[in-house]
């Protein structure tokens, strides 16, 4: 069976219909030669997929990308033998006693049972969290939600979700850095778009996601932290230079930022953006004109659409992978380019695991951190490419990423792009 017939087969009832409305309603019908064909646009798929998600279930465009994204994670958890749960579930319940803790279960009664309790210290909640959920099921992908000193939700997560998580968002790499040369080709055709247009707008802010590495954020975090994303940009947090525009905000975990642009094209996209009423930057306007103002959910439903149409499993694409990918092609470019050198020759000659190989791996780290706007600790476990490292560090690397840089590279792909495809491609 084709992944044509795989991709048909899989679809969901409400994809079906979407598929026949719009081609009804979009495209119209065409007849040739006595057979019904229509060609169905991504844009044209997207918005009937909101429309009928509005209509039939009640459910906006975020509501409906929520669902779905919910449906890859509950897919990953039973991956890894667990179950999908939120903090709106009932659960225990933490609070203050003496010098420590008590506990409580969702009747209220007070937890006495010592395994229980046990189960508990060994989550290493911090005991500054207030607010503090803890799930009844010990199998649950989210143990544990609570506020920290200065309100902003954390979570603690299963130690098995975290790793079939970065798991999975490794194993989609390679499938997404070989969408990545046509997804660039569909960006700069929808630059030249009409101004203002959805497909313009959101084409800006892919381009933006690439080039800043930007996280993408997203309203909660922006009314409960008051940490800002590429998609909740405000005005406030644009401004004039010499050379262009600088976007300055408060990112994830605090982190200040300060990015200067300089494309042209971006720049009027931005200005022309900042014009409509509104506080946050992205906005467009539909076809009834009216304003619409740009969320993660669109950014996400629009990379997916470039990246691999309807394809079933195409859900777990994201501006996620951005960050993910372009730290995995920085992190290799710098191991490469220090083996050029001098100092690079001696830990070429160094044994596998050496303290010279591992020093290289820090400074590696670091500088990759620094790109992204995370701590060494966090790029390391979960944006650069495990392989990488560990075929580095096994002095496994320098020749097969040196064989992968040959031959010609792509129209939109960077030959660091390409060396690192087929290098992650030959250890499959």
């Amino acid at each position: 069976m084709s992944s044509a017939e795989l991709s048909l087969k899989n679809a969901t009832f409400r994809t079906r219909i979407a598929i026949f409305i719009t081609a009804l309603f979009y495209t119209g019908l065409h007849f040739v030669r006595g057979k019904q064909t229509a060609k169905i646009s991504a844009v044209d798929y997207a918005k009937t997929i909101k429309l009928l998600d509005e209509f039939f279930m009640g459910k906006t465009n975020e509501q409906s990308t929520t669902q779905d994204v919910r449906h890859d994670y509950e897919r990953l958890a039973r991956r890894a033998n667990l179950r999908y749960v939120s903090d709106d579930e009932p659960g225990y319940e933490r609070r203050r006693w003496g010098r420590g803790f008590t506990y409580r279960d969702a009747t209220g009664k007070t937890v006495k049972d010592k395994a229980l309790r046990q189960r508990f210290d060994a989550l290493v909640i911090p005991p500054m969290w207030s607010e503090v959920w803890i799930c009844q099921d010990e199998k649950g992908h989210l143990q544990s939600t609570g506020r920290d000193e200065k309100s902003r939700k954390q979570y603690l997560y299963h130690p098995l979700w975290n790793n079939i998580r970065d798991q999975a968002k490794f194993d989609a790499m390679i499938g997404f850095a070989e969408a990545l040369p046509n997804l660039r080709a569909q960006v700069e055709t929808d630059l030249e778009a009409e101004s203002l247009s959805r497909t313009n707008v959101l084409a800006a802010v892919v381009k933006l996601l690439e080039t800043t590495l930007i996280r993408i954020g997203n309203s909660r975090y922006a009314k409960q932290n008051k940490s800002y994303g590429l998609s909740t940009l405000r005005s406030k947090h644009v401004s004039e230079t010499d050379n262009g525009l600088a976007f300055d905000f408060v990112g994830k975990s605090a982190k200040e930022h300060h990015i200067e642009l300089q494309d042209e094209r971006l720049i009027d996209i931005v200005q022309a953006c900042s014009e409509l009423p509104g506080y946050q930057i992205f906005k467009y306007l539909d076809d009834n004109g009216h304003k619409q103002v740009v969320d993660s959910s669109d950014i996400n439903d629009y990379l997916r659409m470039h990246t691999c149409g309807m394809d079933c499993e195409s859900k777990l694409y994201s501006a996620k992978d951005f960050r993910t990918w372009m730290a995995s092609v920085l992190a290799a470019s710098y191991l490469y380019d220090e083996l050029q050198t001098t100092a690079g020759a001696n830990i070429l000659a160094s044994a596998p695991e050496s303290a010279e190989r591992q020093q290289l791996v820090t400074d590696m780290v670091k500088s990759v951190a620094a790109e992204l706007g995370n701590t060494p600790t966090v790029c390391r476990a979960s944006y650069i490419h495990p392989i990488i490292i560990e075929r580095f560090l096994a002095g496994e690397f320098y020749d097969d990423y040196k064989q992968a840089r040959r031959g010609r590279t792509k129209k939109y792909q960077s030959c660091e792009e390409k060396a690192l495809l087929g290098f992650l491609s030959a250890d499959r």
